[in-house]
């Protein structure tokens, strides 16, 4: 229990000084107290006017003064004074928190707020009390109770409505003219507004007069854009194509990308002509923006205040110089203060999509001069094929790889990223249903079955004929491939889950029911549970990467007359839900599924191929839209007809595409008058059907076509002994074997795991077979190799292996002839590691002798006696500590330590010559950032200090554990001068927009 002199006692100081305020109220018996500051414009903090309400709630009596109200302010009152003065205001109700938060307090009053609402509504805007009352922004996505909802869907509508307008707003416009008739005086053009299609261009080239013949030529006379500063870097003799390329990419854009490219286009270093322009377009990741930062005060703010570089005191924040740094910083960065705010290149690889001659098929619209007509063959002499020699068609070349068009995400926090590829992708479905948009969706689906609804989507938008994806770090550690220089990413949503630690009731295994103790209360306890999140990656597509060869993973295609139609009918049958059946259909309908008989039937006398379509079709149709006839009507929910057909043939298209099964013959023009008028939910509700039903349907295929080969095989070596069983039997001890060793899983193994050979060298690192577990041996036959071994672990492994693919840091040792040798896998191939086979001696602290080499089981180390905090500070990383305690292991990546007995000078000095602050000063301390002690010496001795080296010595006086009780003067004299001496403005509120990438 705190009496009011004890707690007086303890707030003296912030009494005596006057500037702080001091709350005091008790609890019981107890007194109590805490000290608040008010802002610059002598306003209370909300976090701190709710603290004083929650004191009040506490004692209603409570009451906040400083010196002046306690008495004469100087170190020369004394601790009765103040308590005295303390306990009269107390006593006698004198200052009272109520009081105190309304002299201070800058919200304004309700009836001003709902004067506020009435003028809003009156003027037909939205209103919110957030950003009225309290300054603060808010989530125009979130309800969070600021707005009424009539208020938030008001606002919702107008946003919708901007958005409109905006998109209804040409991007690009071109006058284009005919260029003969414009020379003869007799000037004939139109505007072209971009992006545009062909058949429109060739209807403006037909109203011009351009017919290649007597007028061949065109230029554009004049440009309109919604970009400021595009239209002064087209040229006249711009091409149609390449306008409708940019105008294509501008459309595609948000609001976040136009602003940064806006940006970008006046920051002109990639604008010299259109082809810089579309590259620039598709570049925006190689610029940093920072949209609420218009000048050099405002960047030091955010470099501060935001990114804390550097980071200072709040001491010294008041007094910090920030247009000076700012204006260094910009410099330095080569930056620019634009309208959209300041944009910098941020030296990112710099991508050239566009060459500059070939545009993009899909971008291509101008009309093509008419080709000279082909002669009449009843009018020339041909020359015949030769007896018995059929003319040979040419192949179709393969096309080549489609670049990436990437989501470009100018979020920085993982949250706000999910929340911007998540509007992506609506944007991605409502864009979707163009009939070739839409196969090519599919398409994808087909290759892609087992992904989620939104990353096969994702992957549609950004790369279309991608075929086989995974991470960065995954196509080098797995398949020893390597992702290709100025690629971009593919970006999708991976599981990013974390678990917590949260206490709950304890329940009985056996009863379900929690368990109650004996206070009659429910017993608990602490268990770890895992909270699903999710984050955005990237991964890049095969034709991305290039190095090892992979082995050949895909499906099978059925083509012809169907090879092997007869097993793939028959796993089809194993996976419809109901028979399969042949019967003579009238009317020219190939196949349907009878709801009341739940059976489906096949038209007789068709081709293979479309036999199985057709199949695959009704199949769709028995698994999705199948409905009970004797139920009562309203409990027999179903979708309309179309939205039937359209889901069907869907599912029946991706799984004929996943099997090479003909799809020429699939049309999906009708797509887009389905989907017109429809809810995004019900659209992205029929998208996620289709794509599981086709993914059901793929699966159960294969496992029922590898069920029937199984079958197959059994029955082929029935009474042989197979030779692939017994090859996967355990080896006899004097059989050539291969071993699969993988790291121990724990902290201890952290730093080995999955790094490349010299990186481990580097570090002071080794192979050693005590960071290993064995985790498979099976017989080495004549035939295999290190990369067949490699292959067969990653690509099709044994059933009985239960370690991971075979990647970075796993050993390999083959016995063979009576002779072991290991090898390790790395980034490229494999490492000879005979120091695997050695037999490592454990070595204790007493053996460790300074200045020398020594080997553990954790690798190779030079012995010092540095402490572990001069480790640390000296720029090495723990990494492992003894049992005993007794020593640690320490590195930097590219030298390692072990900590002794006694000092090694020479280790020591090195050392301090690669970190030492105060490069003249080799004396045995690592760091010499001076103590606040000494800087106030300094000051003492009439010399002036730098506000960096103040809050330099802060943070250094913090980590040595030796930060004392902040002295006001000299030194807050000494910053008062520099204050004044500045004539600094009074620091500015923290920006609320984040760094744009």
């Amino acid at each position: 229990m705190a009496s009011l002199r004890d707690t007086v006692k303890e707030y003296q100081e912030e009494l005596r000084d006057g500037i702080a305020w001091v709350a005091f109220w008790k609890e019981g018996h107890s007194w109590n107290a805490e000290h608040f500051h008010l802002e610059v414009d002598g306003t209370l903090d909300p976090f701190d006017r709710s603290r004083l309400e929650e004191i009040k709630t506490a004692d209603p009596a409570a009451v906040i003064l400083n010196g002046y109200y306690c008495g004469q302010l100087g170190e020369d009152v004394s601790l009765d004074e103040l308590t005295a003065g303390v306990r009269y205001h107390y006593e006698n109700s004198r200052n009272d928190i109520d009081g105190f938060i309304g002299a201070h307090d800058d919200r304004l009053p309700p009836e001003v707020i709902d004067e506020a609402r009435a003028a809003a509504h009156a003027a037909g805007l939205p209103f919110s009390e957030k950003p009225y009352r309290d300054g603060e922004e808010f989530d125009p996505y979130v309800f969070d109770g600021s707005m009424s909802i009539e208020d938030y869907e008001l606002m919702h509508r107008m946003i919708e409505q901007e958005r409109s307008e905006q998109m209804a707003e040409p991007i690009l416009s071109g006058y284009l003219s005919n260029l003969g008739k414009y020379t003869e005086g007799r000037p004939a053009g139109e505007w072209v507004t971009f992006p545009t299609t062909a058949e429109h261009l060739k209807e403006v080239f037909d109203r011009i007069g351009i017919d290649f013949k007597n007028y061949e030529e065109w230029h554009f006379t004049e440009y309109q854009s919604s970009v400021p500063g595009l239209t002064e870097h087209l040229s006249e003799y711009s091409h149609p194509d390449e306008l409708n390329y940019l105008g294509k990419l501008l459309e595609m854009q948000f609001d976040d990308d136009r602003e940064k490219f806006i940006a970008a286009i006046e920051y002109g270093d990639h604008t010299d002509s259109l082809q810089d322009i579309i590259n620039l377009a598709q570049n925006l990741d190689c610029y940093w923006g920072y949209p609420s930062v218009h000048n050099e005060e405002e960047y030091g703010h955010y470099l501060v205040d935001e990114l804390e570089e550097p980071e200072l005191p709040e001491e010294a924040k008041k007094y910090f110089m920030y247009e000076e740094y700012g204006r260094d910083a910009s410099i330095n960065d080569g930056g620019m203060f634009t309208e959209q705010g300041y944009i910098y290149n941020n030296r990112n690889t710099f991508t050239e999509w566009y060459d500059g001659r070939d545009v993009p098929e899909e971008y291509r619209i101008t009309p093509q001069p008419p080709q000279p007509e082909r002669p009449d063959p009843s009018k020339v002499e041909m020359d015949a094929a030769a007896p018995g020699v059929k003319t040979v068609q040419a192949t179709e070349q393969p096309q080549e790889p489609r670049p990436v068009i990437p989501i470009v995400l100018t979020s920085e926090k993982p949250a706000e990223k999910l929340k911007e590829i998540t509007d992506r992708l609506e944007q991605g479905i409502a864009e979707l249903f163009d009939s070739e948009r839409y196969k090519e969706y599919l398409r994808v689906m087909s290759k892609f079955h087992n992904y989620s609804f939104n990353n096969t989507l994702l992957i549609a938008m950004q790369k279309p004929d991608a075929s086989l994806v995974a991470g960065f770090s995954a196509w080098k550690n797995n398949f020893g491939r390597n992702v290709m220089k100025g690629q971009k990413g593919i970006k999708i949503i991976a599981p990013s889950p974390f678990k917590i630690k949260q206490e709950m009731e304890k329940i009985d295994p056996h009863t379900q029911k929690p368990v109650i103790g004996k206070d009659g209360k429910p017993v608990t306890e602490e268990k770890e549970i895992t909270i699903p999140a999710y984050k955005v990656v990237s991964v890049f597509d095969v034709s991305q990467t290039e190095g090892r060869e992979l082995p050949d993973i895909a499906v099978d295609e059925l083509t012809g007359d169907v090879d092997r139609y007869k097993d793939f009918f028959a796993a089809l049958e194993k996976t419809s839900p109901v028979p399969i059946g042949f019967e003579k259909i009238e009317g020219g309908a190939h196949g349907y599924y009878h709801l009341e008989n739940k059976r489906i039937a096949i038209d007789e006398g068709m081709s293979q191929l479309q036999t199985l379509k057709t199949a695959i079709h009704e199949i769709a149709h028995a698994k999705l839209h199948d409905i009970d006839l004797n139920a009562p009507k309203d409990e027999q929910p179903r979708v309309d007809r179309r939205t039937r057909e359209v889901e069907a043939e869907s599912v029946a298209y991706t799984v004929c595409q996943h099997y090479g099964l003909d799809t020429s013959d699939y049309s999906f023009g009708y797509v887009a008058g389905w989907s017109s008028g429809r809810e995004l939910a019900e659209l992205k509700s029929s998208l996620e059907t289709i794509r599981s039903a086709a993914a059901e349907i793929i699966n159960s295929i294969d496992a029922n076509i590898a069920e029937l080969q199984k079958a197959q095989d059994k029955e082929q070596t029935a009474g042989q002994e197979q030779p692939e069983q017994e090859a996967e039997k355990a080896a006899e001890p004097d059989k050539d074997t291969f071993s699969i060793y993988q790291l121990k899983r724990g902290d201890e193994t952290r730093d080995f795991r999955f790094e490349p050979y010299d990186r481990l060298q580097a570090a002071g690192l080794s192979v050693e077979a005590a960071n290993y577990d064995l985790i498979y041996t099976a017989p080495l036959t004549p035939d295999m190799t290190l990369e067949s071994i490699w292959e067969k672990f990653n690509i099709d492994h044994p059933k009985d292996f239960k370690g991971h693919s075979l990647s970075v840091s796993d050993v390999v040792v083959l016995h063979q002839n009576g002779q072991d040798t290991a090898h390790y896998v790395d980034s490229f191939g494999y490492k000879n590691v005979p120091e695997f086979l050695q037999e490592q001696k454990q070595l204790t602290p007493d053996e460790l002798e300074t200045g020398e080499t020594i080997k553990t089981p954790r690798g190779t180390f030079y012995v010092t006696d540095m402490s572990h905090e001069q480790m640390e500070a000296a720029g090495y990383g723990f990494h492992h500590q003894s049992d005993d305690g007794k020593y640690f292991i320490m590195g930097n990546g590219t030298r390692a330590f072990a900590i002794a007995a006694e000092p090694p000078e020479n280790y020591l000095k090195t050392a301090e010559q690669t970190t030492e602050q105060n490069y003249n000063m080799i004396d045995g301390q690592i760091n010499n950032t001076p103590t606040v002690d000494e800087l106030e010496a300094k000051v003492k001795a009439g010399e002036t200090i730098s506000l960096v080296d103040l809050a330099n010595a802060v943070k250094a006086d913090k980590e040595r554990g030796k930060a004392k009780p902040e002295k006001k003067p000299p030194i807050r004299a000494q910053l008062l001068a520099d204050k004044e001496k500045a004539q600094k403005k009074p620091a500015k509120q923290k920006s609320q927009d984040l760094e744009r990438s």
